[in-house]
């Protein structure tokens, strides 16, 4: 029963005498600015999961914060996002909605970046989820390319295809600059699958194929960039420069779990 559950933050907007005013369980409901709008840009197919329009302007795309409270006024969701890191950056500016991830349902702790990526589809996925979960076992490989189903679920790339997992990820010695300094540094980049909610990518760094560390003290993120066909490609850095000189080895890998 929505009745008399209402924003107090962000956007004006209440349930009460709204189009829709009840939800089941796994049901979704939509409000929007400008219904006219909505409706020339994605269609009438989902006019009828709209419960209204809210006021008085849009969301601001650099972030802001969202309070949705029930009828006795206790909070239902209190938190602000951002379109900065570790927050998804292509949500910001691109054209890419904010999706909370299907892993985080249903009690989810809206204020953590973590849980929330961009949407695969270019204009966001209105009343739907975008999201693909892994199926069968992961330590498949039915295309014999030594990637098993885990890792090409993660990566966007087919357990079918065996040239799919080519440039899936890759390590270079990039010249950046850091804190207005150009310097050597070694990175990683890897592709993602954006709808894969199920899984987690953690770059680690080694000096001797037996101790892998990760966390900001070792790689620090660098960029993510969405490649526009549900996959993104994410790039980060060793900590501090690297001289393949005077250096000793240094050895990077993607480490993929389900948690």
């Amino acid at each position: 029963d929505l009745t008399d559950v209402h924003f107090i933050a962000g956007i004006d907007f209440t349930f009460t005498g709204a189009v829709i005013t009840s939800l089941a369980p796994g049901e979704r409901v939509l409000i929007v600015c400008n219904q006219s709008a909505f409706e020339a840009r994605y269609g009438t197919g989902h006019s009828a999961r709209i419960a209204g329009e809210f006021a008085p302007t849009r969301l601001d795309n650099a972030g802001e914060r969202l309070h949705l409270v029930g009828a006795l006024g206790v909070t239902i969701a209190d938190f602000t996002y951002n379109d900065k890191h570790p927050w998804p950056t292509e949500s910001g500016f691109a054209g890419y909605s904010l999706v909370l991830k299907s892993v985080a349902v249903p009690s989810p702790d809206y204020s953590l970046a973590d849980n929330w990526r961009s949407s695969t589809e270019l204009g966001g996925n209105p009343d739907s989820s975008d999201s693909t979960l892994l199926v069968g076992d992961p330590d498949a490989d039915d295309d014999q390319d030594h990637f098993n189903k885990l890792l090409e679920h993660a990566l966007g790339s087919s357990d079918f295809n065996p040239a799919d997992t080519n440039e899936t990820f890759r390590t270079s010695l990039a010249n950046l600059k850091v804190d207005d300094v150009f310097d050597d540094y070694l990175t990683i980049t890897h592709r993602r699958n954006l709808a894969a909610d199920d899984v987690v990518i953690i770059p680690e760094l080694s000096v001797d194929l037996v101790t892998w560390l990760s966390g900001e003290a070792n790689l620090i993120f660098v960029s993510e960039t969405h490649q526009g066909d549900g996959t993104s490609l994410v790039t980060y850095r060793t900590a501090f420069p690297q001289n393949p000189a005077a250096d000793s080895r240094v050895f990077l890998r993607l480490r993929v779990s389900m948690p």
